[in-house]
């Protein structure tokens, strides 16, 4: 069996920085709108909602193309790296349509 190099693909080494500080910053993303539900302390507009919400949802998704495109290939990302950018647009696309879509909308109407 040949080894993945990747550090999220195992359990035997630590995952690398890079690695954590993404799962840091998407647990923010959804931090900030998960303190808003929970304190019930509501926003003050209907755009100030959507913009948390839509963190919530894109905010992970747009992490992890930051840091792609930041580090490309090599870095916990290495296996899109090898993919051209029309791939790359069309995986942005469905993640977004089936996972983040439904995510942001969901955290609207539960703030709203």
């Amino acid at each position: 069996a040949k080894e993945r190099l990747d550090s999220k693909a195992t359990l035997r080494t630590p995952p690398t920085l890079e690695f954590v500080l993404y799962l840091t910053l998407s647990a923010a993303c959804v931090g900030v709108w998960a303190y808003v539900a929970v304190t019930g302390a509501g926003l003050p507009s209907l755009p100030l909602a959507a913009l948390v919400s839509f963190l919530a949802g894109f905010g992970p998704v747009l992490l992890a193309f930051a840091f792609f495109f930041a580090n490309g290939s090599g870095s916990v990302f290495d296996p899109f790296a090898k993919k051209g950018l029309p791939e790359q647009i069309l995986h942005l696309g469905v993640g977004s349509l089936f996972c983040s879509v439904p995510v942001a909308l969901a955290c609207y109407l539960a703030i709203n």
